[in-house]
């Protein structure tokens, strides 16, 4: 009798355990369906995140390396599950949104007083070569913690909040994300060799800060978020692009210098990127890494450079200092790579190459000052792409985020600034169905229908 009682309970928990499965991959797949599904609008989202969850609830990225805990899926899912805990689904979905918080809080890595949620060098997730964190998860995170103390009463996510607004005001120059300007700071989302100001992160990033202020009354946060306001004004007509009726992801971009001469031996071997208003930055002797200058061997008569330019300082153009190995007199021409935009590119594609000038080099180990112009360097930085996927279609995420976004800070600030490019990045998209550079290529020229602040 115990035995048949036995088997039949097994039976139960086997059924009961695939129907739980099956209702569950209808919205993500889990290697541990312990957690609620999340939303059902939010299916396409995840499955284009390849998210999955871990043994602590935390959610990760499904990578070649396994599945990875991925800094900024934790805010994602917490609202997420907030949204439908405040829409009726129940405690269940506050209980797993606490889960999902405290699993993300007890990952994260001290930095003097701050809490961050680090980015691992080599974890499937970042392409960087070194740990670093962005200012757009921590600020995400700082947001999502003061709705939990909001909703629950909770201290201990205050008192993590505040933790994680400290890590917001680390300069660059000492492994933080501010960027220190004349007129302000900069929240950065991925810190790198020079500045990026990549707009999405960057304006996700002090609006969560602003956000977080409302909740809590921070006045800190208030302060924070008000620095930032001038800078992006200022720079904000630098990510304007009316001829392709877009808007750029970020200011900086790399591209390739190339050097030629009949001399085999004749070879770059130190030098410099100069960036008025943003600093000189080195260019190594050997790398890899695209968002860092860096050296090519010499192949044949000619040497690649990998230079990373920023339109921060425009109208001034930057400038490429190259020392050679000369022993005697010669000449070189140098040229820069060059290319058209392309709704299924993340950056420029390199089809031509354009001549910055030849040069004579008279003195031994000589020095060259290159000046980069601005008409030869226009899609260094590069314009949003139409490469985000949901299901099998193509969409522009950015383009709608900087709209959004802009739209935002407008009602918060009273910018005429902000309204004024809110109002004319949205007219762009009416414009995209009428211009052969986006017709025919196979993308969505609409807004993904599930596109939220979040992503």
């Amino acid at each position: 009798m115990n035995l048949k009682l036995t088997n039949v309970g097994l039976v139960l928990f086997v059924i009961a355990a695939v129907a739980m499965v099956l209702l569950y991959n209808n919205h993500v797949d889990d290697p541990q369906p312990s957690m609620p599904p999340p939303s059902a609008d939010r299916k396409q989202v995840y499955e284009a995140y390849k998210l999955g969850f871990l043994s602590d609830g935390y959610p990760g990225k499904k990578t070649d390396h396994g599945l990875v805990a991925h800094p900024i899926y934790g805010p994602h899912v917490i609202r997420d599950y907030l949204r439908l805990y405040e829409n009726g689904g129940g405690e269940i979905y506050l209980q797993a949104s606490e889960k999902v918080a405290k699993a993300g809080i007890a990952r994260m890595d001290k930095v003097g007083d701050a809490y961050v949620f680090m980015y691992k060098a080599g974890d499937g997730i970042s392409t960087k070569n070194d740990d670093h964190y962005s200012a757009l998860t921590q600020a995400q995170w700082l947001y999502v913690l003061g709705l939990l103390w909001e909703t629950t009463g909770n201290q201990f996510y205050l008192d993590s909040a505040e933790k994680i607004l400290l890590s917001l005001k680390i300069p660059v120059e000492d492994g933080g994300v501010a960027i220190r300007l004349p007129d302000g700071l900069s929240l950065e989302e991925w810190p790198s060799q020079v500045p990026s100001y990549i707009l999405n992160g960057w304006t996700t990033a002090i609006l969560n800060v602003y956000w977080y202020s409302q909740i809590t009354g921070s006045q800190a946060a208030l302060e924070l978020f008000y620095q930032n306001i001038p800078p992006l004004e200022r720079m904000l007509p630098l990510y304007d692009v009316e001829n392709l009726a877009n808007t750029r992801y970020q200011l900086s971009g790399f591209v390739y210098l190339k050097a030629k001469n009949e001399d085999k031996k004749l070879k770059v071997i130190s030098g410099n990127v100069q960036i008025p208003t943003e600093g000189i930055f080195s260019i190594d002797s050997k790398g890899k890494d695209r968002w860092r200058n860096h050296l090519k061997p010499v192949s044949g008569k000619q040497q690649l450079i990998n230079v990373v330019l920023s339109r921060a300082s425009f109208p001034t153009t930057n400038k490429v200092e190259l020392v050679f190995n000369n022993k005697n007199p010669t000449s070189v021409t140098v040229e820069i790579a060059t290319g058209d935009y392309s709704p299924l590119s993340t950056a420029m594609p390199a089809r031509d190459w354009l001549m910055l000038g030849t040069y004579y080099l008279r003195e031994p180990n000589s020095k060259l000052l290159i000046d980069i112009p601005w008409e030869k360097a226009d899609l260094v930085a590069y314009p949003t792409n139409f490469k985000k996927k949901y299901g099998d279609d193509f969409y522009n995420a950015y383009h709608f985020i900087h709209i959004m976004n802009i739209r935002k800070l407008a009602e918060i600030t009273n910018s005429k600034i902000f309204d004024n490019y809110a109002r004319k990045w949205e007219n762009y998209v009416e414009k995209w169905p009428s211009m052969a550079v986006y017709v025919d290529t196979g993308v969505k020229l609409k807004k993904f229908s599930a596109q939220q602040l979040d992503e």
